[in-house]
């Protein structure tokens, strides 16, 4: 894999990915990125009122780049103050010519970013399927705690063979899971654009968004994402109901015709993701999830489980709540009256655009 050196990436050109932009929006959206000039306020005449505001003028070479039109925007942004009275700056933004070495790296960049919306834009099998359409309510019965298993496909129940760690609800339940979700994604992704030669393609656990490198000859162009608005997304499909979504990003760095490295980023989508037909966020929400009377699945209550810090069980007697471990011990075997339920208390987190994010949780149940 190639590494650049800070000279070498100081050699290329500040450069923006902005799919939507033509030309009006490009030249207005590289006046952000102006380079702040050496100001001062001056006394001329050493009283107060005849101070007055003056800067250097600053300048830099910017690229906004459209991988859809495959058309490049360079423009030259200057700074420097608009009046002697204020710190109030002018920031203009002048046409500039792309050199040879900026278009060649673009032309690489736009073959690379159409792979990736072609690679990306996937969806990703699980082995087995669960449909949420075929669970009955999660609350308690005279013969068995949480839902009926009669009722549940088989692939919904881990009693009847099912996998639980095949379940979505697994992302939930720590970073091992979540990474291993993540690598099934990220080799699908290879998977469909393996023939380009990718020095390395991982996933990278530290995604800075810095954006991505082409170079040749020492120069080239660095492209961010900040002003990019077009997202590409990646589903995990479990069946109907059962569904994980991901927004993929990508850095990383290439030569023309040379090595490249490609790291990506899973954001994951709390809101469009379903889990036995609930939104994720309902189990994230840093507040309480009422599954007593909800369509769920044995898998998600297993996984639930699995992750608690604390379960604790109500016998609808107006006893109150008593630890699951006491339960278990007072009543070895017994199942949970109708009337009861359980209060099962979790942590969990997820990544988003390369932060880690954690809420506690609280899950009612029928069963536990």
């Amino acid at each position: 894999a190639i590494t650049f050196t800070q000279p070498v990436l100081a050699a290329l050109t500040e450069s923006y990915i902005c799919s939507s932009c033509d030309y009006n929006d490009a030249k207005e959206a590289v006046k952000q990125f102006y380079e702040t000039p050496n100001c001062s306020w001056n006394n001329g005449g050493g009283f107060s009122h005849d101070m007055t505001f003056s800067c250097n003028t600053s300048a830099k070479d910017v690229i906004v780049a459209n991988p859809v039109t495959q058309t490049a925007y360079k423009f030259n942004v200057t700074a420097t103050n608009a009046n002697s009275d204020s710190e109030a700056l002018s920031i203009t933004a002048t046409d500039a010519s792309l050199t040879s070495i900026e278009i060649d790296s673009l032309e690489t960049f736009y073959h690379i970013h159409a792979e990736f919306l072609k690679a990306a834009n996937t969806v990703v099998y699980a082995n087995n399927f669960y449909s949420a359409s075929s669970l009955k309510a999660a609350s308690a019965s005279s013969s068995a705690p949480g839902i009926n298993e009669s009722n549940l496909s088989p692939l919904s129940s881990n009693q009847q063979g099912g996998d639980c760690s095949n379940h979505p609800s697994d992302y939930m339940t720590g970073p091992g899971a979540q990474r291993r979700i993540h690598r099934e994604m990220r080799e699908q992704i290879a998977s469909k654009i393996g023939n380009t030669d990718w020095a390395d393609f991982n996933e990278d656990y530290d995604f800075t968004g810095l954006g991505f490198r082409v170079s040749k000859d020492g120069g080239g162009v660095n492209l961010g994402w900040c002003i990019e608005k077009q997202g590409v997304f990646a589903i995990k499909y479990y069946g109907v109901g059962n569904v994980l979504f991901f927004a993929v990003g990508y850095e990383g760095e290439s030569e023309v015709a040379g090595d490249r490295d490609l790291f990506l980023d899973f954001s994951f989508g709390r809101g469009s993701s379903l889990v036995d037909g609930i939104p994720y966020a309902t189990f994230s929400s840093g507040n309480f999830a009422d599954l007593v009377d909800v369509l769920v699945s044995s898998c998600l209550l297993e996984n639930l489980a699995g992750m608690a810090d604390s379960i604790e069980i109500n016998l609808g007697d107006g006893s109150g709540w008593i630890p699951k471990e006491r339960y278990d011990a007072q009543y070895p075997g017994a199942t949970l009256p109708r009337g009861g339920s359980c209060a099962i208390r979790y942590k969990t987190c997820w990544s988003s655009q390369g932060e880690q994010q954690c809420t506690s949780n609280v899950a009612y149940t029928g069963g536990c």
